[in-house]
């Protein structure tokens, strides 16, 4: 497990310290993001405490969270989907090549038959 660090970043002005196991960069990106949308709603919603902006911040981010999640677990579904088309597709495969095989044996069998019959007519 990765090593927890202690990092300041700033919303809105005002100064947080975060504990983490996630990158600076990551932790960087994320004050980003936090601020920017903080303040498209601040923008969009004029007279709102930062107290409602953050929990409507929360609430947004958390659907994002569920969609995503539902959206890996169709893809998953589509992954596992399509391994199981493709193992029966092996496995249809590897029957008609055992079938393939069989009827090459039957064939080259009857083919030394008929030149062994042949090359007797021959003689005779």
């Amino acid at each position: 497990m990765s090593e927890k660090k202690r990092m300041k970043v700033s919303v809105d002005g005002k100064a947080y310290t975060v504990i983490s196991t996630e990158t600076a960069q990551h932790i960087r990106t994320v004050e980003e993001i936090v601020n920017e949308q903080f303040r498209q709603l601040k923008q969009e919603m004029k007279n709102v405490t930062n107290e409602d902006v953050a929990i409507l911040l929360a609430l947004n981010t958390v659907s994002q969270q569920i969609q995503l999640t539902q959206e890996v677990m169709n893809l998953r579904k589509q992954l596992n989907n399509r391994f199981q088309d493709s193992h029966t597709l092996k496995g249809q495969n590897t029957s008609v090549f055992a079938k393939n095989s069989t009827r090459r044996s039957v064939h080259a069998q009857q083919m030394s038959f008929d030149d062994f019959v042949s090359s007797k007519e021959t003689i005779s």
